[in-house]
């Protein structure tokens, strides 16, 4: 059996489900990132050796996520048969700076920065293989973090291209619900309302300066979803001077559909590990829009299926969206069939599981 731990905080349950012959126990940790460090290697091996299964595989959306003593654990109660996956690339090492003493003649360490990559190095030390969700992921942490190659993985994301799917009565039927105009040319985002790693303020900024260009084409903007920095992103739209045409509808629970509402999809992360939900849109027909950072370089590998832009270039930004909106909906709908042909061929979730259940049978 394998215990597959999640570190959501709503609630402590642990439940078991079986799936094609091999049992799963789903370990939702319940507990905040602080609570994560603050266990010791004590307490979480007990808690580990209760839940009677064989490989552990811990989910992790940042490398630092838990800490060494739950590794430690985990390789020790489960008897090495311990793997991680990462899903988000780090944001790219700063470079080492130091102080100067007695007068600046004596040059500092610069501790801080080899304190600060042992922290995320020490987490490659117990898992018995290191999963990535992109290439661009596992380079990041082999050559910047100094992550053993021998043990990392690349084993992208995949989409169950049945319902993520092109579907016009569902188009219909959220663009309805948002209330947008017939003819309107919807730019948009799907996923967590955040500024720090999502970058939604930079779609909000040129998508008013899109709307400034061209005043006079039915432009509108549906940012679905929720997070910690919503308020101050529904405060920079309306201090845009376009707040009428950016929509805050919430989240949902059927993102296929949401994605189908949309005409361009706006991935402008300031670092992603793949970008899951640029690969839900494109299996949807969406035309991409994409700051090229991470692994969205390996989704968005041709100007045939969208644009990636220069990692922080705003202007690129902008000038990739004038474009889309240029080509019309022909030109759209020809780069999202291809897109979607792109997904399902690269990245389909069959697909994918398989090539991660290869890699924990080996465990």
């Amino acid at each position: 059996m394998i215990v597959y731990l999640t570190s959501p905080p709503v609630g402590t349950e642990a439940h078991a489900v079986v799936e094609g012959g091999v049992a799963v126990r789903w370990a939702n940790l319940g507990l905040s990132a602080e609570q994560l460090g603050q266990r010791g290697l004590r307490s979480w091996y007990r808690f580990l050796r209760t839940l009677g299964t064989d490989v552990a595989v811990l989910a992790k959306g940042w490398p630092e996520v838990g800490s060494p003593w739950l590794d430690l654990a985990c390789r020790l109660a489960f008897r090495g048969r311990f793997l991680t996956i990462e899903h988000s690339t780090p944001p790219r090492r700063s470079a080492k700076t130091s102080r100067r003493h007695f007068g600046g003649l004596v040059p500092g360490l610069g501790l801080w920065w080899y304190a600060a990559g042992l922290r995320v190095y020490t987490r490659s030390l117990f898992p018995r293989r290191i999963v990535t969700v992109s290439r661009a992921l596992a380079d990041e942490l082999v050559q910047h973090y100094r992550f053993p190659a021998s043990k990392v993985v690349p084993v992208p994301n995949g989409v169950d291209g049945e319902r993520f799917a092109p579907d016009p009565e569902a188009r219909a039927r959220v663009r309805a619900a948002w209330k947008v105009p017939a003819d309107a040319i919807l730019f948009g985002n799907v996923g967590r309302l955040r500024i720090l790693d999502k970058g939604v303020d930079v779609a909000i900024e040129a998508f008013a300066r899109l709307c400034a260009a061209n005043p006079d084409r039915p432009l509108w903007c549906v940012l679905v979803g929720s997070g910690g920095d919503e308020a101050a992103l529904k405060a920079q739209a309306r201090d845009s001077g376009w707040g009428h045409r950016i929509l805050f509808p919430g989240a949902t629970d059927r993102p296929w559909e949401a994605h189908c509402g949309l005409d361009v999809f706006l991935m402008p992360s300031r670092f992603e590990g793949i970008g899951l939900s640029l690969l839900e849109a494109m299996a949807c027909g969406c035309c991409p829009v994409a700051m090229g950072v991470g692994g969205i370089k390996d989704v968005v590998t041709d100007g045939a299926l969208g644009w990636a832009v220069p990692p922080g270039d705003r202007e690129a930004f902008l000038r990739c969206m004038q474009a889309a909106l240029d080509v019309g909906p022909e030109g759209r709908a020809a780069i999202g069939a291809r897109a979607r042909a792109h997904v399902l061929a690269r990245f389909r979730a069959k697909d994918q599981y398989g090539k991660l259940a290869d890699v924990i049978e080996r465990l």
